[in-house]
């Protein structure tokens, strides 16, 4: 007998090749079938704290509960394990303490409208199931099946034909944004010219959506959101700190004060590297000289920029 599906679980759908996927591998050959489970178990904490958070694909999870729905024993193998499933470009950790962590499931949008999909084709197989004794398919169109039984021709919808691709007013159609993309690109870059480690393209793509709630919940501009990422990255102590587009958008305010009290009190004091987000060079993130400000570039990319528009010219 079938088993009847519980609300909230239903969406959460493994098809036949998860255990085959490469980082799941990855994991269990470092870690055995806790690497697999702990994988299973955020992905069901996931779903089930679905309508507790804004943004999609978040979860927090004590480390006791974790322990215990992932079969670890040890708190530093678990440790280790949400580590491993991060460096996979699997989740994103944002925070974590001694009692648990708060971490993003990436890709979770594309994982969920798979799982819907393969719903929507589970159901239309229960729900017109066929025998061969008593019903044959007479003809195909793309858009619906018909059938022919003993009691006639019956047109069924094949609703397995439906677009599989996002809705154009969902947030993750939202996210595919170029300049969402640019601005997560330039991140990475500068994390990586900084001499940290690049984040992974996982993990880049996941930061989308950091950036369109920063523009759409927090009312920023892209300009203010690209000129956030240059400062915090040529300043010596945010660059430090700010190796995520989550971590930006957490941290956007503190940064805006300190770069303006710091501008309140030396001005001009280009010695001590005193950073304004208003006064930066829109494509170096430099902090700008006043006689340089009424251009909105530093004195070298303004000839750069100069040079490249004369080149498009005189190529016209």
């Amino acid at each position: 007998m079938e088993r009847a599906l519980r609300p909230g679980a239903v969406w959460l759908a493994l098809d036949a090749g998860f255990c085959h996927d490469t980082d799941l591998v990855n994991l269990g050959e470092d870690y055995g079938a806790e690497g697999k489970l702990a994988v299973i178990a955020l992905l069901c904490a996931t779903k089930a704290q679905e309508r507790l958070h804004d943004e999609p694909g978040l979860v927090c999870k004590k480390w006791r509960g974790f322990k215990r729905a992932a079969c670890i024993d040890d708190l530093d193998r678990a440790k280790d394990i949400v580590a491993a499933i991060a460096q996979e470009g699997i989740i994103e950790v944002l925070e974590s303490d001694e009692k648990g962590f708060t971490a993003r499931i990436l890709g979770w949008e594309t994982w969920q409208r798979r799982a819907r999909d393969a719903m929507r084709q589970q159901r239309y197989r229960n729900g017109h199931a066929v025998t061969e004794c008593d019903t044959s398919v007479t003809e195909r169109d793309g858009t619906s099946l018909q059938y022919k039984d003993s009691t006639g021709t019956v047109e069924k919808k094949d609703i397995m034909s439906e677009p599989a691709g996002p809705d154009a007013n969902s947030a993750e159609a939202r996210n595919d944004n170029p300049e969402y993309a640019r601005l997560t690109l330039l991140l990475a870059d500068l994390i990586e010219q900084n001499g940290s480690k690049r984040p992974n393209d996982g993990q880049v793509q996941g930061w989308r959506n950091d950036v369109r709630l920063m523009v759409e919940q927090d009312g920023r501009s892209i300009e203010q959101v690209e000129k956030a990422v240059k400062w915090s990255q040529g300043h010596e102590f945010w660059r430090t700190c700010i190796l995520s587009m989550g971590k930006l958008r957490e941290k956007y305010d503190q940064m805006r004060l300190q770069a303006s009290q710091a501008t309140a009190s030396e001005p001009e004091n280009r010695a001590a590297k005193v950073y304004d987000l208003r006064t930066a060079c829109r494509d170096c993130g430099k902090q700008l000289a006043q006689a340089e400000r009424s251009s909105g570039r530093c004195d070298p990319c303004f000839e750069a920029y100069s040079e490249r528009v004369l080149g498009e010219d005189g190529a016209a």
